[in-house]
Order: structure tokens, then C-alpha cells, then sequence
């Protein structure tokens, strides 16, 4: 296992630090899919994390139907709502 990195007190964290994370967090989202609208909403509502996690939970745009879930997986759709 890797060591945990080590959080550094925000008062360590220069305005050119925030810049570049949230430059890069923005390319990341970018990539996978979020739109700049999502990405601004996200910063000014304070959800950055919420939308990384979704994009990285749920990374195509492509979605499925219970319906379509059964198909593809086999499962009846009680089963594969459990999992859903």
C-alpha cells in the first residue's frame, strides 16, 4: 500500500498552488466529459469533489435504462436495480 500523502495546512497553500490544482482539476473534468458550465457551477457551489467522484464513478456519457441493464448484464431488473 502507498503511504498516505500528507495534507498541508491551507495556510501553507499559495494562491499559484490553488491556481495550478484547479487548473488541472478542470483538464481532468474536461477529458472525461464535464462541460465548462458544470465545472464553474461545481467551483461556485463548492462541489469540485462531487463532480470528480461522479466523473470518475460514472466516466462515459453514455447511460442505460433498467431495462437496458437487465439486457446487458443478464440480470433480472429487481437484481440489477440492488446493484444500480
Amino acid at each position: 500500500m502507498a503511504p498516505r500523502a500528507r495534507r498541508v495546512p491551507p495556510y501553507l497553500v499559495t494562491d499559484s498552488d490553488r491556481a495550478a490544482t484547479l487548473s488541472r482539476v478542470r483538464k481532468f473534468l474536461l477529458a472525461r466529459g464535464a462541460t465548462v458550465e458544470e465545472i464553474d457551477d461545481a467551483e461556485q457551489k463548492g462541489s469540485l469533489d462531487l463532480l470528480m467522484a461522479d466523473r470518475m464513478l460514472v466516466p462515459t456519457e453514455r447511460r442505460f435504462t433498467e431495462a437496458e441493464v437487465s439486457v446487458q448484464t443478464g440480470m433480472p431488473v429487481e437484481l440489477a436495480r440492488k446493484f444500480w
